[in-house]
């Protein structure tokens, strides 16, 4: 785990493209909806990332990259979609 202090100009969605994870899981670690300039937010450090392509499911991801359905799942949540950018459990 890392801590991050929000700077001008961020969002949830850019705090997550920054650190390879996802606006879901930066929600559920620091209990925020929104966030605010000075604000500290803990991020968990992920292994990768991937954006979904066309057809994709966690499942056909999980096989793609040998990793745990169920963790991807646990990171990511039930369901992706098409150009959504996934995170990647650590190997």
């Amino acid at each position: 785990m890392l801590v991050y202090r929000v700077e001008k100009d961020d969002s949830i969605l850019s705090i997550a493209n920054k650190f390879n994870t996802t606006v879901a899981k930066i929600k559920q670690l620091n209990n925020v909806e929104n966030v605010v300039e000075g604000e500290r937010l803990v991020i968990e450090e992920t292994g990768g990332s991937y954006v979904v392509g066309p057809f994709e499911t966690l499942e056909s991801i999980s096989k793609k990259f040998g990793v745990s359905y169920e963790e991807l799942k646990k990171l990511n949540g039930e369901a992706v979609f098409l150009g959504e950018r996934i995170v990647l459990p650590r190997e």
